[in-house]
């Protein structure tokens, strides 16, 4: 094979492998970070770390449950801290696959938070927390897309997680009982950090049989 056909082919190879499709079929689990939103403001900021990847960025509209249905909302409403970003402006930095990205550029990013439903209810202002999955898309691109359109991304990646949703809702009985909904987070966890039960049963075993013989040394000292 001669040096030009050799180069191009490499070139093609290369090509391939670098492309933000391939980057976006290999998933990245966000084990720790958190994201915030607000309900009447939708703004939101996130930090989000896993494997090889870590963004902080502020996102101009996160669109929330409680933004649609709990400012305000009667008791006896059923909610849910889930909520969802289609394609907003957002920016930030970024480290990916080994680069950091000290700018970068997250207009068009999608995702879900999606949580189990409840029935807020009371006349306390109170605190709910309720569990989360968390699934997303997001390329960051070096030039503003507002200024100068789609480019190519530096990255596409595709994220998953899960963790602790929460919010605050204040009681206001003034004159018709209503709640508040604020203070949106969503804290995020690392599943493998958790002992699976068959971990725990053989600590809480082992931790028994060491009483027992402390126990046992003790009455036969006696």
């Amino acid at each position: 094979m001669g040096l030009p056909i050799r180069a191009a082919v490499l070139g093609l190879v290369a090509a391939t492998t670098m492309s933000p499709r391939t980057a976006a079929a290999d998933p990245v689990a966000i084990t720790n970070g958190y994201f915030t939103a607000g309900t009447v403001d939708t703004s939101a900021q996130a930090v989000l770390n896993g494997d090889g990847f870590g963004l902080n960025a502020f996102i101009e509209a996160y669109i929330s449950t409680l933004s649609l249905s709990c400012t305000p909302c009667a008791p006896g409403t059923t909610l849910d801290l889930g909520g969802s970003f289609e394609g907003p402006r957002a920016s930030g930095s970024a480290f990916v696959d080994g680069v950091t990205y000290s700018e970068v550029f997250l207009d068009g990013m999608t995702g879900t938070f999606s949580s189990p439903a409840f029935v807020i209810s009371g006349t306390d202002s109170v605190r709910v927390t309720r569990p989360f999955t968390f699934s997303a898309v997001v390329s960051g691109y070096l030039l503003d897309p507002f200024v100068y359109g789609i480019t190519q991304p530096a990255f596409t990646k595709t994220l998953s997680g899960t963790g602790v949703a929460s919010a605050t809702f204040l009681f206001n009985d003034d004159e018709t009982p209503l709640f508040f909904g604020t203070g949106l987070r969503y804290d995020f966890t690392n599943p493998g950090a958790t002992p699976e039960p068959a971990t725990l049963l053989l600590v809480a075993t082992g931790v028994a049989i060491g009483a027992l013989g402390r126990r046992r040394g003790r009455s036969v000292r006696i």
